[in-house]
């Protein structure tokens, strides 16, 4: 089943990786209201669950069982199935290593700890319309024109 597009709620599908149970949780309540997501404590459900039902965006954290979660961002983009999947990264700090560690492994975006709701919902929202938005440069300019600004 390709779950890329929105359910009949019109929430995206999202992917929350993340090996410790009390961030899974609260990551998750904060995804609620907005989205439908599937929690997986580590890389090996993580990737297997992924394949089966291919999410819109990943939300991972640094540590993921014996992993960590730039391995399982390396696995998804290794996977020609899911290698355009968009990846939010949790990360304990935020210094210029975490953010050149984080980007050379293929997350597009980063948060560090601690982050609020809104910040997180935000950086989900902003990385699923870009791919909208990119999606919009292959249409005809009568149909371009009419988006813009929307």
């Amino acid at each position: 089943m390709d779950v890329q597009r929105a359910d009949r709620t019109g929430k995206p599908y999202i992917a929350v990786a993340i090996g410790n149970g009390v961030l899974r949780s609260q990551v998750t309540k904060c995804l609620m209201s907005f989205y439908r997501f599937v929690e997986y404590p580590d890389i090996s459900q993580a990737i297997a669950g992924c394949r089966t039902h291919v999410p819109r965006l990943a939300v991972v954290s640094e540590e993921l069982s014996m992993n960590t979660g730039c391995d399982f961002v390396r696995m998804l983009r290794n996977d020609p199935k899911l290698k355009a999947v968009p990846v939010v990264m949790m990360v304990d700090k935020d210094d210029e290593a975490t953010r050149d560690r984080v980007r050379r492994c293929g997350a597009e975006s980063y948060l560090a700890d601690p982050y609020t709701r809104s910040t997180l919902i935000n950086a989900i929202s902003d990385l699923l319309n870009r791919r909208v938005e990119d999606k919009w440069q292959t249409l005809r300019p009568p149909q371009r024109q009419a988006l813009t600004n929307t």
